[in-house]
């Protein structure tokens, strides 16, 4: 556990849906609601580096940054449907946090908090605490913010 390398990828299944970055907009730095309250509609990756290095010589590399006291954050695209070179339904959600990897054994992990809009084609990712998709969570997995 002092000296590791867990490596990987994210990939999406199907091209259309990936993840973009969130960057954290200057309006937001001292707010709950840090990114924007809609998800783009281009510029998804269907293909994330994930990494997280520990090394006593080295010091810790990470496929997610601490940037002015927030964790980086991605909006995604899954369940992309095309017609006729236009995208007709889509879903769309928001990563907030980083998408971390950790050298469990035998087994990495991987972890990583979202919200998932279940309205197809609605950018909107406002999050509604009433209206949680997930029923019956404990009390560590309940989200407390947007």
């Amino acid at each position: 556990m002092q000296d590791y390398d867990v490596i990987g990828e994210l990939n999406f299944k199907n091209p259309l849906d990936g993840l973009v970055d969130a960057p954290v907009p200057e309006v937001g730095k001292n707010s709950k609601f840090k990114w924007e309250r809609e998800a783009p509609e281009t510029g998804y990756q269907p293909k994330f580096p994930l990494q997280n290095s520990w090394h006593k010589d080295k010091g810790i590399t990470r496929s997610f940054k601490l940037k002015d006291g927030v964790w980086e954050g991605y909006f995604f695209r899954v369940r992309t449907v095309e017609q006729d070179g236009k995208i007709v339904s889509a879903h769309y959600g928001k990563i907030r946090g980083g998408i971390e990897v950790f050298p469990n054994n035998p087994n990495p992990k991987i972890d990583f908090t979202y919200y998932f809009n279940p309205t197809p084609n609605d950018r909107n990712l406002e999050w509604d605490t009433k209206k949680n998709l997930f029923g019956g969570l404990t009390d560590m997995e309940t989200p407390r913010e947007p």
